[in-house]
């Protein structure tokens, strides 16, 4: 699992894009059990990497996860450890 910092932005819902902290393996959403309900397996949904909620998982698990290179290319360390932080506040709420 790599830790990945993408800007996301809900039609509709937000005024600007955010930065959301989401992990990928290299899963394709197609590959999953019931993509079949979602729709064509070539389209671009389907070789789109699955993204995962880290939310849920211990900070210290986080820890042993690689940063994915567009991530690391995009913001600077400080920057990707106070997005972390942030989930980690959120879990405690």
């Amino acid at each position: 699992m790599r830790i990945c910092v993408e800007a996301t932005f809900r039609e509709g819902l937000d005024d600007e894009p955010f930065d959301e902290v989401v992990g990928r393996d290299g899963t394709l959403n197609r590959d999953l059990e019931d993509f079949e309900h979602w729709g064509e397996p070539e389209s671009a949904l389907a070789t789109e990497e699955v993204r995962f909620s880290l939310a849920l998982r211990p900070w210290n698990e986080w820890l042993g996860m690689s940063i994915d290179p567009a991530t690391l290319e995009r913001l600077t360390a400080a920057r990707i450890v106070s997005e972390g932080e942030a989930i980690e506040a959120q879990s405690h709420e």
